[in-house]
């Protein structure tokens, strides 16, 4: 049952490369001065290999291809260097039908996800001063961490004009603890919002039947408002 679940078409990275490209392009924002506000509100999407390892040992460590990294974060500035948040981050993965026996009427399909809600801490070591290091910030969390994965079965012939029927499946979730951190630099596009990109590396400890323990380590696409 627990057997690799794959996506092979990474589009989101190729997406990622392009809007970095973009967001590249006006260098002169990159280097002025970040008036944060008080409070900060943040989304993030990237892409990233995910790594598990099951709880009864198979396939320590396995690769998994392709799965999608949203993130979202809300915050507040203590300081021009450090702000205090909540962070959801996800990875999440939907593997195509794979063939059954021969007198299977169906494919199996899957659904993995890794996901955590985190207090983090975020230093902002040119924070306040007009230097290229204003945009440059390191973030570290940890918190309550959830893993889910079902298999769904799909009809390999389905009644005439109607589309392949997909059922939901029996999802399983376990739960354990989350560690996160993520490096990244902020262009100030206005007074209110930036636009940048970040690296983490997020570890789930879990623990239990189906998972041991996870992590992944997304690259990310962020828009940011403070105010």
């Amino acid at each position: 049952m627990k057997q690799v679940i794959r996506n092979t078409e990474p589009v989101v990275l190729s997406l990622i490369t392009v809007a970095m490209v973009l967001s590249l392009a006006d260098s002169a924002h990159a280097l002025k001065l970040h008036e944060r506000g008080r409070w900060l509100v943040g989304v993030s999407y990237g892409y990233s290999e995910g790594h598990i390892t099951w709880g009864d040992g198979s396939n320590p460590g396995r690769r998994l291809e392709g799965g999608a990294s949203p993130q979202i974060r809300v915050g507040k500035m203590l300081s021009p260097q450090f702000a205090l948040g909540l962070d959801y981050h996800g990875w999440m993965l939907e593997a195509p039908g794979r063939e059954q026996p021969d007198d299977s009427e169906f494919l199996q399909a899957g659904r993995a996800s890794l996901q955590s809600v985190s207090l983090t801490g975020t230093w902002y070591p040119g924070g306040g001063r007009e230097t290229s290091l204003s945009g440059f910030y390191v973030r570290g969390g940890a918190g309550f961490a959830w893993a889910g994965l079902a298999l769904i079965d799909i009809d390999k012939i389905p009644p005439e004009k109607v589309p392949i029927a997909q059922e939901h499946g029996e999802r399983s979730d376990e739960s354990g603890l989350a560690l996160n951190v993520q490096v990244g630099y902020e262009f100030s596009l206005s007074r209110s919002f930036a636009a940048g990109l970040g690296l983490g590396l997020n570890y789930l400890g879990i623990g239990r039947d189906i998972y041991d323990s996870a992590y992944y380590v997304p690259g990310t696409l962020t828009g940011i408002w403070y105010w």
